[in-house]
């Protein structure tokens, strides 16, 4: 029942990779 898998793992990495991005800029804006 997946009429489009392709999506949901498009938005699902997405979101890792948006949060991944916000905590090397808070990291890197610490210094």
């Amino acid at each position: 029942r997946a009429s489009r898998p392709i999506s949901v793992l498009l938005i699902s990495i997405c979101l890792v990779i948006f949060i991944v991005l916000r905590m090397i800029g808070k990291r890197s804006r610490r210094k």
